[in-house]
């Protein structure tokens, strides 16, 4: 009988060692995400517990004292005398920046002495809470909420046209909701409003876990109860997205282009066609200070805009610019006075965007 000498040896080919390889690879990333997701359905149990402790605790506190603390530190005892309510008042576990949530602890505030809000983050539903924020208040059934605000306010400025914000809209609206009137949280009671179908949508979580309204750049617009013609300072919190069409004005106006846009690819505002005061502003982009018309679109990404005027310049809507312009993407913030705002009071409105929105911006 013939022997082959040169028999091939048993094993595996390259082929086949590729392939368990690649299986083993799938196999460990599925584990990994598989246990990071149990790890944070377990971090969000914890959170539900603690906030139930608070809760039952601030109740008895309430009913012992006649009033809610006017403050509780997580970490720290809640006592009052020799009567201890927490020790120590839970902590939001870590890691805190589970799903949409930013990486904070939970928030108590007291509006007044028989009320308060806790406000707190989950990475995924748990029981009846879904992610994303959701707000206790005076022991009642906790609902779904926003983030914490900061403690400053752009009405503490003097000289405030206008305050359009986004979140305003929280309580009457859901994501993808059209947009009917935007209330201006300035106490002008100058809202911005529209109707049929050309009005922009409501979309919630998109920055930093605060919503936005959105414009599609065919004809959504939203015009102001009255329009403005002494306009100084305008600061956006905002976002230019793909696809937006030729000249999209950051504010429009009926029959004046004062904030004419550039064409696609250029800058937010025209030296064609633009006002003279908006053009020869001193503007910051994201804390960067250049020219008025030198502000460029950031597009795809969220960006502070700020104009300074040097002269008193028009709007009366958003979204559209005497017909032809549209604009696309989203405002969080549209923020408007009657006056050059100093180096402090754009450092307190910078603070406030930052604070609130997480954006970087320069010198804050």
């Amino acid at each position: 009988m013939f022997i082959d000498l040169e028999q091939r040896k048993s094993g595996f080919s390259l082929i086949e060692v590729l392939v368990v390889v690649g299986m083993i690879g799938i196999l460990a990333a599925f584990t990994v995400v598989s246990l990071s997701s149990a790890r944070m359905r377990s971090r969000d149990s914890k959170r539900v517990a603690f906030v139930k402790q608070i809760n039952d605790a601030l109740e008895i506190y309430y009913l012992q004292n006649g009033y809610y603390p006017t403050a509780i530190t997580p970490g720290q005892v809640l006592k009052v005398g020799d009567t201890v309510y927490l020790n120590p008042v839970p902590t939001n576990p870590s890691p805190r920046n589970d799903g949409i949530c930013a990486n904070q602890d939970f928030s108590y505030s007291r509006p007044g002495a028989s009320s308060y809000t806790l406000t707190f983050c989950l990475g995924q539903s748990s029981g009846n809470l879904a992610s994303g924020y959701s707000q206790c208040a005076n022991g009642s059934i906790c609902a779904a909420s926003l983030p914490p605000s900061p403690s400053w306010s752009p009405t503490e400025l003097p000289g405030l046209l206008l305050w359009l914000k986004a979140d305003s809209l929280f309580s009457s609206l859901v994501d993808g909701d059209l947009v009917t009137t935007w209330s201006d949280s300035s106490g002008n009671n100058n809202h911005a409003t529209g109707s049929g179908t050309g009005r922009p949508t409501y979309q919630t979580a998109e920055l930093n876990s605060w919503p936005t309204v959105q414009f599609d750049g065919s004809n959504d617009v939203l015009n102001f109860t009255t329009a403005l013609s002494n306009i100084r300072t305008a600061v956006f919190v905002i976002r230019y997205t793909s696809g937006y069409l030729i000249y999209a004005p950051i504010l429009g106006h009926a029959s004046l282009y004062d904030w004419h846009g550039a064409p696609i690819g250029g800058n937010i505002v025209w030296t064609s066609y633009a006002s003279a005061y908006v053009q020869g502003a001193t503007a910051y982009n994201n804390g960067t200070a250049m020219a008025g018309n030198a502000v460029p679109r950031n597009t795809g990404s969220f960006q502070v805009v700020e104009f300074l005027t040097t002269g008193n310049v028009n709007a009366g809507r958003l979204g559209n610019d005497r017909g032809g312009s549209w604009f696309k993407g989203d405002y969080a913030e549209v923020i408007l006075y009657d006056n050059v705002l100093d180096a402090s009071s754009r450092n307190k409105i910078e603070t406030y965007i930052h604070e609130k929105y997480g954006l970087a911006i320069s010198g804050i």
